[in-house]
């Protein structure tokens, strides 16, 4: 399956709103057209410690502060046997989302909710509590920093996101199988929560894109035409692209073949 490592950073609207109409003419609220669509385009890097299509880490799964208390957690050996404990608590439980829906009900292992809670903040507030003590890369932990940076550097409330975290009807840990993987899932995604807004790949301007809507809508009412009738575009229009291709279409053409849009040379793509 392949992935595309262009993501929208921000959408700017037009300061006024088009209208939206009921059927019987009466006006039933607007929206704001965008205007410009800026996109961040990752550089595909690897060995970052995410997707290669997201290198940048837009969703972060690196530790990031929480480095080595990761290394920390998994070298001890009390812990992980509490973390192990609680594991193997998994149940098969059926799934009720499914019922009704699919031809056989379908199960799987899971641990109950309060299970799932009290495995992610025991996690949660061992990481942060070697963040705070032990620190990172060599360096004493935030609580040794002097006096005036402390009060900007609190200990971090993790038991609140926690609850989130464990306690979420569809995103959360319930499954998780392993002890290691759920020390890293938790460490990652307290990285992602108490990132500064400023860390976030949406502001690395290199890598910015702009795609201003009214020019793009010009140039396609001036330019292109449909792959099958020959004809052009009125302005504002969205033809119907081919997946991976360049050739676009009116929507009644689309529709008028059998088997999918006409080629270029008049031939039915396979």
């Amino acid at each position: 399956m392949g992935y595309d490592p262009k993501t929208v950073a921000f959408d700017i609207k037009f300061p006024w709103k088009r209208g939206l109409m009921s059927k019987d003419g009466r006006r039933v609220g607007g929206y704001s057209p965008t205007f410009i669509t800026i996109w961040h385009n990752d550089p595909e890097k690897p060995g970052t410690g995410n997707r290669t299509d997201d290198s940048c880490g837009w969703f972060d799964r690196t530790p990031g502060p929480y480095a080595d208390a990761v290394k920390y957690l998994l070298a001890d050996q009390t812990f992980m046997h509490d973390v192990k404990g609680v594991i193997a608590r998994r149940d098969l439980t059926q799934a009720p989302f499914y019922e009704g829906i699919s031809e056989k009900p379908l199960y799987f292992h899971r641990l109950s909710a309060a299970d799932t809670f009290a495995l992610v903040a025991m996690v949660a507030q061992e990481l942060e509590l070697r963040r705070w003590w032990n620190g990172q890369n060599g360096k004493r932990g935030a609580h040794g920093s002097p006096f005036w940076i402390r009060l900007f550097m609190r200990k971090r409330p993790v038991l609140e996101f926690a609850a989130g975290l464990a306690l979420h009807p569809l995103d959360n840990l319930s499954s998780v199988e392993d002890a290691e993987a759920a020390v890293r899932l938790v460490a990652a995604a307290l990285n992602r929560h108490f990132r500064p807004w400023w860390r976030h790949p949406r502001w690395h301007i290199h890598h910015w894109s702009f795609q201003i809507h009214p020019l793009q809508a010009l140039r396609r009412f001036l330019f292109e035409r449909c792959a099958s009738c020959g004809k052009g575009y009125p302005y504002g229009y969205s033809p119907i692209g081919t997946w991976g291709g360049d050739e676009t279409f009116h929507h009644e053409c689309y529709a008028a073949t059998a088997l999918g849009p006409s080629s270029a040379d008049g031939k039915v793509d396979s």
